[in-house]
């Protein structure tokens, strides 16, 4: 199990959450069994330093997210939203 943090398109905030971990058929890779909450998130972007600080992080930050999001989802995300003070620029 990995902890994460969601942001539910219908929820007013971040959840933190436990996932499964699934090993994909390719290597070694192990990442977050996401399909029952999050099922379009197929692009995954990792973080590997403090953007801040310029340091490297001790374990990667794995973001994963839908790339088509505009055509998933018509309204904002209220997690989103709720969570940059009304700052996200997109649907």
């Amino acid at each position: 199990m990995r902890r994460i943090v969601v942001f539910l398109p219908d929820e007013p905030a971040p959840r933190f959450m436990w996932a499964p971990i699934k090993t994909a058929d390719f290597g070694s890779y192990r990442g977050v069994e996401h399909d029952s909450f999050a099922p379009n998130a197929k692009s995954r972007l990792p973080i590997l330093e403090n953007p801040w600080t310029g340091t490297r992080l001790p374990h990667t930050i794995s973001l994963k997210y839908d790339n088509n999001f505009m055509d998933h989802y018509p309204t904002n995300n209220r997690a989103v939203a709720n969570a940059t003070h009304g700052k996200c620029g997109y649907s």
